[in-house]
């Protein structure tokens, strides 16, 4: 259970990557390989709950950021924007809901 949380924690990295560090507008040349053997060494780094709870609100908390600037440096985004910070207040309403 533990690995699979993290793995959804890990989830975003990969749009953030190939859209926010790199500005690709083409697959071409992106390192699968190399991308995905962090994304594995991330996930087998042993956690406790306390540990995954705050690896998942950090991640998330990237990545809303991440998406929250979409619409001004990608104005033609702005209804993909919109969904995706539907999206995640969705999720954060879910995790509210949770006890801690």
């Amino acid at each position: 259970m533990a690995q699979t949380l993290v793995h959804i924690g890990l989830g975003p990295r990969m749009v953030q990557q190939i859209h926010g560090v790199e500005h690709r507008t083409t697959m071409e040349g992106f390192d699968f390989p190399g991308f995905f053997q962090k994304i594995v060494a991330e996930e087998r780094v042993q956690r406790n709950k306390g540990q995954i709870i705050a690896f998942l609100r950090e991640e998330g908390e990237k990545f809303a950021s991440w998406v929250d600037g979409l619409s001004e440096r990608f104005p033609e985004c702005t209804h993909l924007t919109r969904q995706m910070q539907a999206r995640m207040a969705s999720m954060n309403e879910h995790a509210a809901e949770r006890p801690a």
